[in-house]
């Protein structure tokens, strides 16, 4: 059956014929948009007002330190549109080198092996540049804390000192030349000067890999994976670590963007064995940029320039309410209405995010609860729920209002549609949310209520005389065959419509095709 005139064309001179309409069926909308809120403008400030807030406020890093919220804050905290702070996202690339390590600081210098403690020395050259008579700064454990590691650190001439944990986050390059962190948090972070980090509990918030596992293991041979590199000072295949079982500081299982691992390790005795990274590098090529950081970079794919979002919302009081909220003000008349939905836009980081169950107040969570009766005796009932599906999860899904075939979120905006109950009247939506950390960031956009039925369409295509060619109109991908069965090939450069020279004595069937 032909859905236009001449869904299939035959050339010859001017011959031509109907056959099949198509290759692919076409998706299309019928659907009627009945609200949307692109957050393009502040609605709260419009007139008429769009949408009201609770607990909207900004604190860039120099007011969270005068008003005493959370010296450990790295970024801003806030509520509200993208445009109002100074990043939305995870600041990247890093300041300066980054180096993270599995290591036990109680290994011996007895127990570690000499090829260990030589790599150890490479590439403690290369995370300093090389630079001679450094002063290393020491956070989260004591200078002498650092036993074997450190002793071969003086050794070659630099000086270990013990970090002044007065000094703030943005002055802490002041007191040094590199930083070993070995706990305290986020300390040196986003510091400006080289860092090794020995620490899986705060590895997620210094940026360099989700949040690892101290574990105790007797660590098998080391493996050279990045021959070449000048960490590795020369070194090349198989080599010792230490004799013993000791707890390591492991990584975690995400890592950032384009990682440079140095050496490798798997555990004695582990069936299957692990690969694990023994000394990894940050993405730091030349140093230009000095590398990406775990979770890093600005959240993308919003529908226009703004968007709403929140970070580490916990860290200041609002009256009578724990989390935060935005209720869009006008109830949405969907009386009669069938299939109705509601979309919105989501992003979230994916650091170190804790599991909520939903009461408000608790955790970390992005939720979309609904009226469906306006000021009815219907109350707010939940449609989206977004938090970590497991306590060792640090990312968000939606598992626990859609378990089938939950969405995580990313960096980059997705579309979650979900449906509303049948029988709705006057809806009122209200997004509430609620973090505990500046790098803890959820967003949301271009929320939408549409009603109707989703059709199907195949693709099209017609043609009329153009002289002594032939013109074809066509939707979707113009292909072509010298075979009515194929196979068919998209004709380069096509676009529609499309101008068959029927001079050209060839014979050719066209038709449309989805791409």
């Amino acid at each position: 059956m032909c859905k236009t005139k001449y869904p299939m064309l035959r050339h010859a001179s001017v011959l031509a014929v109907c056959a099949l309409t198509s290759l692919g069926a076409l998706t299309s909308t019928a659907q009627e948009l009945l609200y949307r809120e692109d957050f393009e403008t502040d609605g709260e400030a419009a007139n008429p007002q769009r949408y009201t807030t609770v607990g909207r406020d900004v604190y860039e890093v120099a007011r969270i330190r005068s008003e005493g919220l959370d010296a450990g804050q790295l970024g801003p905290i806030y509520w509200a549109h993208n445009n109002e702070v100074s990043y939305a996202g995870v600041p990247a690339p890093t300041g300066a080198r980054r180096m993270v390590m599995a290591w036990d600081l109680a290994i011996t210098e007895a127990e570690a092996s000499t090829a260990l403690l030589d790599l150890f020395d490479s590439s403690i050259k290369w995370l300093l540049n090389n630079k001679a008579n450094a002063k290393i700064v020491v956070t989260g454990a004591g200078v002498d804390a650092l036993g074997v590691l450190g002793a071969r650190l003086t050794a070659a001439g630099h000086t270990l000192v013990a970090d002044d944990t007065a000094v703030v986050e943005e002055q802490i390059t002041s007191q040094g030349d590199m930083l070993i962190h070995a706990g305290g948090g986020a300390r040196g972070g986003r510091a400006g000067f080289p860092m090794l980090v020995i620490n899986s509990t705060d590895a997620d918030d210094v940026l360099v890999s989700s949040i690892g596992t101290a574990m105790a293991l007797e660590a098998g041979k080391g493996k050279i994976e990045s021959p070449g590199h000048p960490a590795t000072g020369g070194k090349t295949g198989e080599f010792d670590i230490a004799t013993g079982s000791f707890t390591y500081q492991l990584m975690g299982d995400q890592l950032p963007a384009n990682p440079v691992i140095v050496a490798s390790f798997t555990a004695v005795g582990e069936d299957p064995p692990i690969v694990r990274p023994l000394i990894m590098l940050m993405n730091s090529t030349n140093d230009t940029p000095a590398g990406t950081v775990f979770g890093g970079g600005p959240f993308t794919g919003q529908s226009g320039s703004r968007f709403f979002g929140g970070a580490g919302m916990n860290k200041w009081t609002v009256p009578d309410q724990t989390d935060r909220s935005l209720t869009l003000l006008k109830p949405i008349n969907v009386r009669g209405k069938t299939n109705v939905k509601l979309t919105i836009a989501c992003a979230g980081t994916f650091l170190d995010f804790e599991v909520s169950s939903g009461t408000r107040g608790a955790a970390d969570y992005l939720e979309v609860v609904i009226d469906t009766d306006g000021n009815g005796p219907n109350e707010f009932e939940r449609l989206i729920f977004f938090t970590p599906p497991a306590a060792d999860k640090k990312y968000v899904d939606d598992a626990t209002t859609r378990p089938e075939k939950p969405t995580r979120l990313g960096l980059e905006f997705k579309d979650i549609t979900y449906d509303i109950p049948a029988g709705a009247t006057d809806l009122v939506v209200e997004v509430r949310s609620l973090s505990t950390w500046w790098n803890e960031i959820f967003a949301f956009d271009n929320i939408r209520i549409t009603s109707g039925t989703i059709v199907t369409t195949p693709p099209t295509v017609a043609i009329a005389r153009d002289g002594t060619a032939l013109k074809v109109t066509y939707t979707d991908v113009l292909v072509s065959s010298p075979n009515v069965n194929g196979p068919w090939t998209p004709v380069a450069g096509a676009t529609s419509p499309y101008t068959v020279n029927t001079a050209a004595g060839t014979q050719l069937y066209y038709r449309a095709s989805r791409p």
